[in-house]
């Protein structure tokens, strides 16, 4: 097995089940660091992973996920290479790889544990702990088709969801519009979807965001 040794599994030395899955996760972000490093890709910490490494110089002591964004051009050298260095105990998950996996950003998952999701509750793929490796890409200002696509982004993502009773009406909604666009835009066909939007923002640089396809929608300065 590949940089086990200088990662070894520690899962088990906490009793508590968040935090033997934080240690799971801390362990993922070690091995990918150590790969960003070797192979020169840059990488930042994002969202509630990055205020708990500020604030509490670690995990949010509640938090359950760990997420990571690249640039496209790094994320792609990142997944063109990864896999061969990944150890033996955790793997790629990718859109276009597993059929079953439908979501437009990449998790590096551990094979030997799995963690519920509410989300993701009907869906097929493996469901190890993992941490989410998010694209970045650069967006133009107030345009319309930066609404569309992430219009769309949003609504497929809700494929796997269960329509519940306690659903709020914009959730409906969303579910309801969810399940007419997968009747239009099956999931092999996303990614060419996807790519006339690439195309389409090419040139028109302004700002950077959540890449596309992914349901996201924060927005910065591309001076930053």
């Amino acid at each position: 097995m590949k940089n086990t040794a200088t990662y070894p599994d520690n899962r088990t030395s906490d009793k508590s089940t968040l935090r033997q899955a934080q240690l799971v996760m801390l362990r993922i972000l070690k091995v990918v660091d150590e790969i960003c490093l070797k192979h020169k890709i840059q990488y930042w910490l994002d969202g509630g992973t990055a205020l708990g490494a500020i604030r509490h110089k670690g995990f949010i002591p509640w938090d359950d996920d760990l997420d990571l964004c690249m640039l496209r051009k790094d994320y792609d050298k990142f997944l063109s290479i990864v896999q061969d260095e990944l150890p033996d105990d955790l793997f790629l998950q990718v859109f276009g790889h597993d059929h079953t996996y439908y979501l437009h950003w990449t998790k590096i998952r551990d094979k030997y544990s799995t963690m519920e999701e509410k989300a993701y509750r009907k869906a097929l793929f493996h469901k190890g702990i993992s941490i989410d490796i998010i694209p970045c890409d650069y967006f133009p200002e107030n345009n319309f088709f930066t609404l569309l696509e992430k219009l769309i982004s949003k609504a497929l993502r809700y494929r796997c969801k269960n329509l519940h009773q306690d659903m709020g009406l914009l959730e409906k909604i969303n579910y309801m519009a969810s399940k007419f666009l997968c009747m239009l835009i099956p999931i092999n066909r996303e990614l060419q979807i996807f790519n006339i939007f690439k195309r389409l923002f090419r040139h028109h640089h302004y700002c950077i965001g959540y890449g596309i396809g992914t349901p996201f929608t924060g927005r910065y300065s591309d001076d930053i």
